[in-house]
């Protein structure tokens, strides 16, 4: 509701919704709307690639595509960018986080990543004593910042 409706809105962009997900509605308008600011989950963007005629990248009228809601397979971002001859944008944020944390900003696409932190927000990774990795190890992904619900903190069993 944030990224896709409030996003729309704060533009000023017309939000077209359905109340069921259809491949062939959603072509339909990334092909006949102007400025088509597409924010969808992996499976919905695989679809939608699968659904795509031949010449897709004639007729799509795309401003920026997002995929947020779960990791993107790279093989998907690929086929997208591939079908539309456009660029896919990954990110990744959480209702607790108002919700973006990370998205990977236009022309600087990183395929297989989330991309660079937004703006005034400090991400960190830790391990299990919650102590700072090395960039490359894994931990889990801490997230400070205005955006961040109060009271999560300690609320869950996890690291600060």
């Amino acid at each position: 509701m944030t990224t896709i409706v409030f996003g729309a809105m704060i533009k000023g962009s017309k939000v077209v919704l359905y109340p069921q997900f259809n491949p062939q509605k959603t072509l339909e308008t990334i092909f006949t709307e102007s400025n088509v600011n597409l924010v969808a989950v992996p499976p919905i963007l695989h679809m939608i690639t699968r659904f795509a005629p031949k010449d897709a990248a004639e007729k799509h009228h795309l401003k920026y595509a997002v995929s947020g809601g779960g990791p993107l397979p790279v093989d998907v971002c690929r086929a997208f960018q591939k079908k539309f001859d456009h660029e896919l944008l990954e990110g990744y944020g959480l209702t607790e986080t108002a919700p973006v944390v990370a998205v990977n900003p236009p022309g600087c696409n990183k395929i297989g990543t989330i991309g660079p932190s937004l703006p005034y927000i400090q991400v960190d990774v830790r391990d299990e004593d919650g102590q700072s990795v090395e960039q490359g190890s894994v931990g889990e992904l801490c997230v400070q910042g205005d955006n961040v619900m109060p009271g999560i903190l300690q609320k869950s069993g996890s690291h600060p």
